[in-house]
């Protein structure tokens, strides 16, 4: 080996430990996958590389403490191509560059650069296993790479890298979970129940789609005086977008056909007031309304925003959540069945089998994106010719499909409310100092920060690290195991400006409104989806204070 480059033969002694050590010297960055010049990747006792003075990258597996096998292979499909007796790794610097970049053209080539040894894998027919990494084996005279999964009583699974469509990541790594064994049925018999439930969802689906469409539902009256007195007393001028949205729902409403609507508009954009609206002239009609929403948070958010916003009128509001007791939820749906409440807020409690209105008028979806396809249609089969209306400001692509086909209707928001500013969005490389620096930034000018950790155990050492160092900021921590009691009054203190950091799993994710809380603070953002950076995003900047997210 030389500083100015790296030589590597076949087969020569030398370490993984080592040769990863040099590389790095050389300028190389490490990647998840290597795509471009200047990338070195490791996977387990491999190590992928895109020398700068090389037309593909080239792939070094070690045998203990010796080169086993060097090759190149295609950035593409990660497939070798021509294996190598020797091979030289010059410098990487930025004006040495001679390749350009290149994207992955499947999903699943992603799916290797992305497992880590231990990971659970699942099989589309053999089930849930365990990736062991990849490895070399010849079979019917060919030589070739696989993907090694194990199985229950040691049992092993190849899978060459042409076959990765068969394979998914499994959704819950933290979960408790039994490989599957390959001598039994128990796979084959749970996809074949998964279908058959699959295509009595769909069977289903489609009958309350075709009554629906055939069957008269309600048309709500024109406008009453009581409407317009009740949308005078919004405190905040209407967007155009607001108002043509509100329009087209009511002519919806109006309507003797069923109305299943999609309300899409950005986070922070007014939805809100615009499907209440549309609630209160259902309630005028002496229907009900039901607003699912998917958080016991943003249940109780919704509650304490439709009490204030409905004062003075004659409406009956209830919530039925985590929050209530086991006695507020046998009143509460005793009242909802005689007619006792006008409107009711609740997470998936609201579709359980017990649950029976006496005159359901119109269900409201909010943050549609959250629910599944079972519990939408659920509420539908309450009453076939019950009005819909589902909001959101990411639409899943099935939604999105049935819009843009006709088969829901769609309004947009696209203009943000007077006086709000884009929110600014910093990326950085974790650092404690430049947490600090943002928390400071926050507290300096008498706002209050969201610190985000989608795992619970480090909430509580960051919670120790912050109090450290910030000793009298005012710090609580809620996720889903909080006790209701116990989230309920942090919340509450968090509205209050009675807390400086709240620090939070993904619980806060949808529609939380606290326009006092201004910076987000999102940890290992690379774990999250673009949908739910999006909507954490959306947390702060709420009115005409400048929101940052880190």
């Amino acid at each position: 080996m030389s500083t100015a480059h790296v030589d590597l033969t076949h087969d020569a002694t030398l370490t993984h430990r080592d040769c990863l050590a040099q590389f790095i010297k050389l300028g190389y960055q490490r990647v998840e996958m290597v795509l471009e010049a200047g990338d070195i990747a490791v996977r387990g006792a491999i190590i992928d590389i895109y020398p700068v003075n090389q037309t593909h990258p080239i792939r070094i597996e070690f045998e203990l403490d010796h080169i086993d096998r060097l090759c190149t292979f295609e950035p593409q499909t990660q497939l070798s191509i021509t294996a190598l007796k020797k091979t030289c790794i010059k410098p990487f610097t930025k004006n040495t560059l001679i390749t350009t970049a290149i994207q992955p053209t499947s999903m699943n080539t992603s799916l290797i650069s992305s497992l880590s040894i231990g990971d659970l894998v699942v099989h589309e027919h053999f089930g849930i296993g365990r990736f062991n990494g990849l490895t070399r084996l010849v079979t019917a005279s060919i030589e070739g790479e696989y993907v090694w999964l194990q199985y229950q009583e040691n049992a092993s699974v190849y899978v060459p890298l042409n076959k990765l469509g068969l394979l998914s990541l499994y959704s819950n790594q933290d979960a408790p979970v039994s490989l599957n064994n390959l001598n039994d049925r128990k796979w084959a018999k749970r996809t074949q129940a998964a279908k058959k439930a699959t295509q009595e969802l769909v069977d289903d689906i489609f009958l309350v789609q075709k009554i629906r469409h055939l069957k008269r539902g309600t048309a709500f009256s024109p406008d009453t005086d009581l409407q317009l007195d009740f949308e005078l007393q919004f405190p905040h001028p209407l967007t155009p977008d607001q108002r043509s949205a509100i329009a087209e729902i009511k002519s919806q409403m109006e309507s003797i056909r069923p109305m299943d609507h999609l309300l899409c508009g950005d986070v922070g954009f007014g939805k809100t007031e615009v499907f209440l609206r549309a609630a209160f002239k259902a309630i005028q009609d002496r229907k009900q309304v039901a607003i699912l929403v998917p958080t016991t948070i943003l249940a109780d958010q919704h509650y304490q925003h439709i009490v204030d916003r409905f004062s003075g009128f004659d409406c009956r509001i209830a919530q039925l959540s985590r929050f209530s007791s086991n006695d507020e939820k046998r009143t509460l749906i005793s009242a909802l069945k005689s007619h006792q409440i006008d409107l009711v807020i609740g997470t998936h409690r609201l579709i359980q089998k017990d649950i029976q209105f006496a005159d359901l008028g119109l269900i409201i979806i909010d943050e549609e994106q959250r629910f599944g396809v079972y519990h939408k249609e659920k509420l539908k089969s309450f009453k076939h010719c019950v009005d819909v209306l589902s909001v959101t400001a990411t639409p899943i692509p099935r939604t999105l499909y049935l819009a843009l086909t006709g088969t829901k209707t769609i309004s947009k928001i696209e203009s943000p409310p007077l006086g709000r500013q884009l929110i600014k969005l910093k990326l950085h490389p974790f650092s404690e100092q430049a947490v600090l620096a943002a928390i400071d930034d926050e507290l300096n000018r008498k706002g209050q920060v969201y610190y985000v950790i989608n795992h619970i155990d480090r909430l509580y050492q960051t919670r120790k690290f912050l109090l450290k160092h910030r000793p009298l900021a005012r710090i609580e921590i809620i996720h889903s195991q909080v006790p209701k009691c116990r989230l309920k009054r942090i919340m509450q203190q968090v509205y209050r400006q009675e807390i400086d950091i709240l620090l939070s799993t993904t619980i806060i994710e949808n529609g939380i409104d606290i326009p006092t809380v201004n910076t987000i603070i999102i940890i290992d953002a690379q774990n999250f989806g673009l949908s739910q950076i999006h909507q954490l995003k959306g947390r702060v900047g709420r009115r005409d204070t400048q929101g940052i997210a880190y």
